[in-house]
C-alpha cells in the first residue's frame, strides 16, 4: 500500500496529509489554523463593539446639527411636524445599538451594556423629536 505524502501546516507545523491541507497565500495551512484566520478576519471594525457603537453614537448625534423639516399649518397653528434627519437617524441609531446591546450581552455584559443602552435613549429620543412629541 503506498505512503500518503505528507506536508506541515505552514502556520502551526503539523505534519498531515496533503489532502487535508488548504493552500492560502502563506501556503498549506491546516483546517484549524484557516478557521483562526477567517475568526480573525472576521472581527473587523465593524465587528467589534466599540466600532458599532461609534456608528450609532454618529448617526444618532447628526440630527442635532442637520434639519429637514415639514410643518404643516392651519390658521397659524402647527398640525403636523416632521423632522426627517431626526427620524431616519434615530431609527438607525436605535437600531444598531439595539444590535450592539444584544452583542455586548452575549459578550461580557455588564458595564458593556451601558453604551448601548445610552445610545438607544438617544435614538429614541431623536425619534420623537423628529415627529414633533416634543413641546417647544
Amino acid at each position: 500500500m503506498p505512503e500518503t505524502p505528507t506536508s506541515n501546516c505552514g502556520s502551526c507545523g503539523a505534519q498531515l496529509p496533503q489532502h487535508m491541507l488548504l493552500m492560502s497565500a502563506d501556503g498549506p495551512i491546516c483546517a484549524t489554523c484557516h478557521a483562526s484566520s477567517a475568526d480573525r478576519a472576521s472581527k473587523s471594525v465593524l465587528g467589534d463593539l466599540a466600532g458599532i457603537l461609534a456608528v450609532a453614537a454618529v448617526a444618532a448625534l447628526i440630527p442635532f446639527f442637520v434639519h429637514v423639516r415639514s410643518v404643516v399649518t392651519v390658521n397659524g397653528a402647527i398640525t403636523a411636524y416632521r423632522d426627517w434627519v431626526a427620524i431616519l437617524c434615530g431609527a438607525a441609531a436605535a437600531a444598531i445599538a439595539a444590535y450592539g446591546f444584544f452583542k455586548a450581552l452575549k459578550g461580557s455584559g455588564g458595564a458593556a451594556l451601558l453604551a448601548p443602552l445610552a445610545l438607544f435613549g438617544l435614538g429614541a429620543f431623536q425619534l420623537v423629536r423628529g415627529f414633533g412629541l416634543l413641546a417647544g
